[in-house]
């Protein structure tokens, strides 16, 4: 979810997917979700204070570096 940003929008839609059709299927999902948001929070903090923005993953994350330095 780092390199890509697309796999974290589909996410929610996994752990719903899990909630809904797997036995014990909440748990999986809950792990899915905290599995997810421990990943993504530190990078998303890291972010907002060296941009001060609210960005929590980006695949042009070199090119806002490159733009910034400039």
């Amino acid at each position: 979810m780092l390199t890509r940003e697309t796999p974290l929008y589909f996410v929610p839609f996994a752990a719903f997917w899990l909630a809904w059709r797997r036995p014990r299927g909440s748990i999986k999902a809950a792990s899915l979700l905290a599995a997810s948001l421990l990943v993504v929070v530190p990078w998303t903090v890291r972010n907002y204070v060296a941009f001060g923005a609210f960005v929590p993953v980006s695949t042009a994350g070199a090119l806002n570096l490159w733009q910034e330095t400039r």
